[in-house]
C-alpha cells in the first residue's frame, strides 16, 4: 500500500511520454504541410495552444489562398518575370 505513490507517479511519467509522442504525431506533418503551402511553420503551436487549433489550421489550409500557389512551390524569379510579361 505504501508504493502506491512510486507508482502513481511512474504511471505519470509514461503518460506523460506517450502525450509527447502524440503530440509529435499531429505536430510534425502540419509542420511540413504549412511550410509546403507557403504559411508560417509556426502556426502549428496552435495545436498545441489550442484544443481547436487543429481546425483552425485546417479552416486557413481550405479557404485561403497559398501563398506558394497551386503547385505547393515558391515562385522563383524567373516565374515572377513571365507572370509581369503577360505568360503564365
Amino acid at each position: 500500500m505504501g508504493d502506491m505513490g512510486g507508482m502513481a507517479a511512474s504511471l505519470g511519467a509514461l503518460f506523460f511520454v506517450f502525450y509527447l509522442i502524440g503530440v509529435a504525431i499531429v505536430a510534425v506533418p502540419f509542420w511540413f504541410i504549412l511550410k509546403r503551402a507557403g504559411f508560417s511553420p509556426y502556426l502549428t503551436l496552435l495545436n498545441l495552444i489550442l484544443g481547436l487549433g487543429t481546425l483552425v489550421i485546417m479552416a486557413i489550409l481550405a479557404f485561403s489562398r497559398w501563398p506558394a500557389g497551386e503547385s505547393g512551390r515558391t515562385s522563383t524569379v524567373q516565374d515572377l518575370l513571365r507572370q509581369v510579361q503577360g505568360g503564365r
